[in-house]
C-alpha cells in the first residue's frame, strides 16, 4: 500500500469516527419478536392517515424497577420528553407482557404512542369509568378491555391516533 492510499484510508476512518450516530441516518433497532408489533403499529398509523418518519428508535428488553410500588412493563424516553433518541425499554417479566399477544400489543402501542406520536399519559375516564385512552398511565387496565372485550380495540386504536375521537356508544 502506498502513502496516498494510507492517507486516504486514514482520512476516511477519521471522517467515520467523527460522525455521531444521529448524523449517519435513521437508526432503528429492536428484538426480532418486537418487529411484528412495530409493523402493525406502522400499518395502523397509515390506515389512520398518520404519516410517521421514524429515526433513532431503540427498543430493548430490560428489567425495570417498580414505579410507585407498581411493576412497569414499559418505559420510554425520547423527543416527547426532551431527549434526542427514542428508547423504549420493555420488561418481559411483567404480568401484562406474559399475559397474551394482545396485552403485548397494548404495552408496545402505548410506548410507541409516546415516542412516535408524542403522546403523553391521558388518565381521563369515559362516562362508564373505563379509561378514555390507551395512553392511560397504567395501561394494564386498558389491556383488560382489549382482552375481555376485543371489539373495543378499534375505539382504542382510533383514539391512539386521534385523541379527539368521540366517546364510543358502549361508554354511555
Amino acid at each position: 500500500m502506498n502513502c496516498k492510499h494510507l492517507l486516504g484510508y486514514l482520512f476516511l476512518g477519521l471522517l467515520i469516527m467523527g460522525c455521531k450516530n444521529e448524523d449517519i441516518g435513521p437508526a432503528i433497532s429492536m428484538p426480532l419478536e418486537i418487529q411484528p408489533f412495530y409493523g402493525d403499529f406502522l400499518e395502523e398509523a397509515s390506515s389512520h392517515g398518520v404519516k410517521l418518519e421514524v429515526k433513532n428508535l431503540l427498543i430493548k428488553y430490560e428489567s425495570l424497577p417498580p414505579s410507585g410500588g407498581i411493576a412497569q412493563c414499559g418505559l420510554s424516553s425520547g423527543i416527547f420528553n426532551g431527549e434526542t433518541k427514542n428508547i423504549i425499554r420493555i420488561d418481559t417479566t411483567c404480568t401484562a407482557w406474559k399475559h397474551s399477544r394482545l396485552a403485548r400489543e397494548v404495552v408496545l402501542f402505548h410506548e410507541l404512542g409516546h415516542v412516535l406520536l408524542l403522546r403523553q399519559h391521558d388518565n381521563t375516564q369515559l362516562s362508564n369509568k373505563d379509561w378514555k385512552s390507551m395512553m392511560y398511565g397504567g395501561n394494564w387496565f386498558v389491556t383488560e378491555y382489549y382482552i375481555e372485550k376485543p371489539e373495543r380495540r378499534s375505539y382504542y386504536l382510533n383514539e391512539l391516533f386521534n385523541s379527539d375521537t368521540p366517546a364510543p356508544e358502549w361508554s354511555q
